[in-house]
């Protein structure tokens, strides 16, 4: 007979589905499990991060007073030290477990005495939440909050720019981008009140982030790049453990993006490199599953559908390994996507149905975000399978979401692909306009990749001598040159001419 199904479930959330048989061996169902100490988990074989893990799982519930409790005498200061050395290691189930302890002892602590250890605490508790269940999640944004509170109150300008950075992020990570560019612009001016350079380094990031969104990106290159040069890693490696995040592998992640629109594939490329070896190195788990999942998403959108597999896989994996359900989500939509689009075959019904299943269990933790592209990989999917009344359900959300959240920088990508629809329907005279305003509007933005591309469409649907000398007249405009599938594109198209 198999495990209790519930004894199953948690077991798999703590990332021991494979103790399942022995649990059942021992005739443990959701009664007995509930009843377990330390000391009986001890006694079923079971190591000590394995016995951290589950007990996480369970906190709450009676286990974790009696954890605590056989631990009381650990004093506040030594639990939080430890728990912020297990957050280095990216170890969340043990952090979480010593914050418990420490948040008992300071329970029986006064105020004053307490205050100072209790931010150490919220800023830990913050960053653990960002790692397990994402940046634009109620709970991150709560406990910011809670972070900048306390950290004004007790005048701790560090930790009250901690706190700015969180709230910019978790505003950004919810596409309310002009709320975030207030908290980036708060945060410079508190930095530059403080003299601090460090933040002063994260404030331009956060101009850069904001204004790649909002489509203004030339900005957004230039105050990416400044952000990434003054980044030192003696300096600000330890910023990682605080936010939750690397400030380098983030920045690089945006930065590619900048830098690919705005016709530097080469540029963008290396920022992609850099992003996930960095991150990589530094042995920050959260940021490696970031920085790879940001590669799975530029390069789906540069369509190099090889590369951006390969990074979805190693993300989900990583995610899957330290319970980062947020990045686990998203590179399993993202591979999934990129699979389909691999394949020289139309994708089936039921490669259709998966995708939907894994975008709403993507969107389920990420309702804001990246979902302009989302919209754009459902929408080229579902147009080669001939499902047009599904590709126009998912092109007009990615349309709502832009006009909700006026995130703009794949607005050209976007009305590309309703002339496409709108030709895969036999409207070519609509396609036609479409692509015009979509050339013009990627022109107007500074997005030379995008304008190329859709110079592509119109050289393959209106040939002409005016339509050839437009494409080649873009390419001139690259920053660099790659052997990326818009290149191949224009140059055989360039190659056909008269």
């Amino acid at each position: 007979m198999g495990a209790d199904p519930e004894v199953l479930a948690v077991l798999e959330s703590a990332g021991l589905g494979d103790l399942a048989d022995r649990f059942a061996a021992e005739d443990i169902d959701r009664s007995v499990l509930w009843a377990l100490h330390e000391e009986d988990l001890c006694e079923l074989g079971l190591a000590p991060a394995q016995r951290l893990a589950l007990l996480a799982r369970l906190t709450g519930e009676r286990h974790a007073p009696a954890a605590v409790d056989r631990d009381e005498r650990i004093p506040a200061p030594m639990a939080i030290a430890a728990a912020e050395q297990a957050l280095q290691r990216s170890d969340l189930a043990e952090a979480s477990h010593f914050l418990r302890q420490a948040e008992h002892s300071l329970a029986r602590m006064g105020e004053a005495a307490a205050d100072p250890l209790r931010l150490r605490v919220l800023i830990a508790r913050s960053s653990i939440s960002r790692s397990r269940h994402g940046i634009s999640s109620d709970e991150a944004g709560r406990l910011g909050r809670q972070v900048l509170e306390l950290a004004q109150k007790l005048r701790e300008t560090k930790s009250e720019l901690v706190a700015l950075t969180g709230l910019y992020t978790h505003a950004l990570a919810r596409a309310e981008y002009f709320v975030a560019g207030k908290w980036a612009e708060l945060l410079s001016e508190r930095a530059a009140q403080a003299q601090d350079a460090t933040f002063h380094m994260i404030g331009r990031r956060g101009t850069g982030v904001v204004a790649l969104h909002v489509g203004s990106l030339t900005q957004a290159v230039a105050a990416l790049q400044e952000a990434l040069d003054g980044y030192d890693e003696a300096l600000h490696l330890e910023l990682a453990y605080a936010h939750g995040y690397d400030h380098a592998e983030i920045c690089s992640g945006f930065l590619s993006f900048a830098r690919w629109i705005t016709g530097d594939p080469a540029g963008a490329r290396n920022a992609s490199d850099f992003a996930v070896a960095h991150a990589r190195r530094i042995a920050h788990m959260h940021s490696l599953a970031q920085a790879l999942v940001f590669r799975a998403m530029m390069m789906s959108l540069a369509q190099d559908w090889d590369a951006s597999q390969a990074a979805a896989e190693e993300g989900e994996a990583v995610g899957r390994q330290h319970g980062l359900e947020l990045m686990r989500a998203a590179s399993r939509f993202f591979g999934h996507a990129a699979r389909l689009s691999a394949s020289p075959s139309p994708p089936d019904a039921a490669g259709l149905a998966a995708l939907r299943q894994s975008h709403a269990a993507f969107t389920h933790v990420n309702p804001c975000n990246s979902q302009q592209l989302c919209g754009l990989l459902l929408t080229s999917l579902q147009l080669r399978a001939g499902a047009f009344a599904e590709a126009e359900a998912s092109l007009l959300q990615a349309e709502h979401v832009q006009a909700r959240t006026r995130e703009t920088f794949l607005q050209p990508e976007l009305l590309r692909m309703r002339a496409q629809l709108l030709r895969a329907r036999g409207d070519a005279a609509a396609a036609e306009r479409q692509l015009d305003a979509a050339l013009q509007n990627a022109t107007r933005m500074g997005a030379t990749m995008l304008a190329l591309r859709i110079a592509c469409d119109m050289a393959e649907a209106m040939p002409s001598a005016d339509a050839l000398a437009q494409l080649a007249t873009l390419r001139g405009k690259l920053v660099s040159v790659d052997h990326g599938a818009d290149m191949r594109r224009c140059e055989a198209l360039l190659a056909g001419a008269p």
